[in-house]
């Protein structure tokens, strides 16, 4: 199977009485390399960059050695995308988003644990950029019910936040573009920045506290 997308794409195909998963990259030329599947079964495909991810789809069942070409993969924005940007010190600035859901579940999606648009907690770090300027994209797939915090941290190299000429631009579809830059009262030696808070109601609706 392959695609041209740039965007990553796996597949959940049955193998030898189980449900098996593969994943692929796409390369220079923006084409996924093969993904084999199980001769004679339907397999299910999905792509996603950055926070975009595609609708779950199918093809098959194929012949031993019959290849198919699922064409072009359309993606979808994340249901809120935020960048973090700076300059060329300090030189790691690293992206923290944490959350407290109303199922008392938590989770904390850093360079550590960078997460997963596909399965919990629908939140991903794209990127643990460590030598400056950026970006590191923190996207969510799917919003539940709770406070989400996003913070960034001052990890290694010399400056601060505040001299930093760090950005955060967070992008809600339908609502619009929200800009964040760090604090004239940021104190110098404060090497953590809580930049916003996102509330998520029972139905779904994103609103930002500062």
């Amino acid at each position: 199977m392959y695609a041209r997308a740039e965007a990553r794409c796996w597949g959940r195909v049955w193998y030898q009485q189980r449900w098996a998963n593969g994943e692929t990259h796409t390369g220079a030329d923006d084409t996924f390399k093969r993904i084999p599947v199980e001769v004679g079964v339907v397999f299910k495909y999905q792509a996603s960059k950055g926070g975009h991810k595609s609708a779950v789809l199918q093809a098959g069942p194929l012949n031993q050695s019959q290849e198919i070409d699922v064409s072009d993969i359309f993606l979808d924005a994340p249901v809120v995308q935020i960048t973090l940007t700076w300059g060329e010190n300090p030189q790691d600035l690293d992206s923290h988003l944490a959350a407290r859901l109303a199922e008392k579940a938590t989770f904390h999606v850093y360079y550590h644990q960078m997460g997963s648009l596909v399965s919990y907690p629908y939140a991903e770090l794209d990127t643990d950029d460590r030598y400056s300027y950026g970006p590191e994209v923190i996207s969510i797939s799917r919003s539940r019910q709770g406070t989400y915090r996003y913070s960034v941290r001052n990890y290694a190299g010399t400056g601060t936040i505040a001299t930093s000429g760090a950005e955060v631009n967070m992008v809600i579809p339908d609502a619009g573009i929200y800009r964040f830059t760090p604090p004239r009262a940021q104190p110098n030696g404060t090497d953590i920045w809580r930049v916003f808070d996102l509330l998520v109601d029972a139905s779904g609706r994103v609103t930002t506290v500062k």
